[in-house]
């Protein structure tokens, strides 16, 4: 009984001073989402994108908490994705236009290298909530209207909280996730962003704000915006 005991505690010892650490999602994996994975380049990439966004939005904010929304936005539409397949669920092609068009309108504030990739996941997170509003659609028995679109999302949002709870996220500990695998403080999903630049371009997850005095006095390297 003993030589389990002490087994148990090398493996634990292990565990707490391997980076990788035990139940990570692998080498170069930031997250593992029901088997998909989302990886560091993703992760590096969606924050910068999100950094330069705070940026335009005139803001500053911690670039370790950049990079805990950006990996929890990523996971969000991941989870999505599984949703719909799970449901048999599809976007409207014409209604992903209309809702990306409404960011299109900050595109020209960001800098050119962020330009596409502002597109390319303005079309990801349109696609997303076109998927949600289609499945509040579904579970209300109302048409899709985008005038009733929050109380379609909340629905849908709900359908899909109830999925969520059938995936493994496995989250890799330097984004500090909670026991469900969310990044950070916990999970962010569906959450309504404050700015209009944010909004537009990121499912922020919960609102996280931080002392903006305090976010301008971090080092250069350390924040974003300010």
């Amino acid at each position: 009984m003993k030589h389990k005991t002490w087994a148990r505690v090398a493996v634990a010892a292990l565990c707490a001073v391997l980076l990788a650490g035990c139940d990570q999602p692998g080498l170069g994996v930031a997250s593992d989402v029901g088997g998909h994975k989302i990886t560091d380049e993703q992760a590096a990439s969606a924050a910068d994108l999100l950094c330069a966004l705070v940026a335009v939005d005139g803001r500053a904010a911690s670039r370790a908490m950049i990079n805990k929304q950006a990996l929890a936005s990523l996971i969000d539409l991941e989870l999505t994705r599984q949703y719909a397949k799970k449901e048999k669920l599809t976007a409207d092609p014409t209604l992903v236009t209309e809702l990306s068009q409404q960011g299109l309108t900050f595109v020209d504030q960001l800098p050119k290298k962020n330009r596409e990739q502002f597109k390319d996941l303005l079309a990801e997170i349109s696609t997303s909530r076109a998927i949600l509003l289609a499945a509040g659609a579904r579970l209300t028995n109302q048409p899709i209207n985008l005038q009733q679109g929050d109380q379609l999302l909340q629905a849908g949002g709900m359908g899909r909280l109830k999925f969520e709870k059938s995936v493994k996220i496995q989250t890799a500990a330097r984004f500090a996730p909670d026991k469900k695998g969310w990044p950070g403080e916990g999970n962010g999903s569906v959450s309504v962003a404050k700015s209009k630049p944010a909004k537009a371009a990121l499912v922020l997850g919960q609102d996280r704000s931080e002392d903006q005095a305090w976010a301008k006095a971090l080092p250069a390297s350390q924040r974003c915006g300010g």
